[in-house]
């Protein structure tokens, strides 16, 4: 990955990232997004990934029935940033990054009240397979 430029991450990286998450496995994630952001970063300080593949990342947390995969996986978005090319300027950028975040946080916490509403509900996960 650190050979390539960002704008070809996209061929692997969501597949990768979304296969981690379905395994609950934190410390892949937590690999995966700082290699991701020292990655980007190592090309230029204003590199970043495109917006389509950063909201696709940011977005696969949501799908998540486990909350501490999915917040694991929040915080390693928010040391990813978006490519400063695709906005007119940095403020555009981080202003866009900044509550984008915030949007995928809220979505994440109304995904876990559900998830935990069925878990209240004495065989409702089973009945949607999961545990």
């Amino acid at each position: 990955m650190s050979n390539w430029p960002p704008s070809h991450w996209g061929l692997v990286l969501l597949e990768v990232w979304q296969s981690s998450l379905a395994r609950r496995d934190v410390e892949a994630v937590k690999e995966l997004g700082a290699a991701i952001a020292q990655s980007a970063h190592s090309f230029d300080s204003e590199s970043g990934l495109g917006p389509r593949l950063w909201e696709s990342l940011l977005d696969a947390p949501a799908h998540v029935a486990c909350g501490a995969t999915a917040s694991e996986a929040l915080k390693a978005m928010q040391g990813i940033h978006l490519a400063a090319s695709s906005f007119p300027s940095l403020a555009h950028r981080d202003y866009f990054q900044h509550f984008r975040l915030l949007t995928a946080m809220e979505r994440i916490g109304a995904n876990q009240a559900m998830v935990e509403e069925l878990r209240s509900q004495p065989g409702q996960l089973q009945k949607l397979g999961i545990s």
